[in-house]
């Protein structure tokens, strides 16, 4: 508190709420087929790349670098995730 650093987080409610209810909202859109599913297999295809598959049969790929990658002709961009139903 009073540093120069004020600026980088808040604990108040109402800057992230925004922020919090775009967040909310992508999971909703992108993940509720995988709520209720088990994880049948987790795989590093490549360095911070990874493939999860649910029994439902939707596979999420998740890029933890800060490139752009196509893995299993799936396009991940960096630090993002792609989920490929059926």
């Amino acid at each position: 508190m009073y540093t120069d650093y004020n600026t980088l987080f808040s604990s108040r409610y109402t800057d992230w709420l925004e922020i919090a209810a775009e967040i909310n909202s992508e999971f909703n859109d992108n993940l509720k087929d995988v709520w209720t599913s088990y994880i049948v297999d987790h795989e590093e295809l490549q360095d911070e790349v990874y493939k999860v598959t649910y029994d439902n049969g939707i596979v999420i790929y998740v890029n933890y670098n800060d490139k752009d990658v196509t893995v299993d002709n799936v396009e991940v961009k960096a630090e993002d995730y792609t989920v490929k139903r059926g």
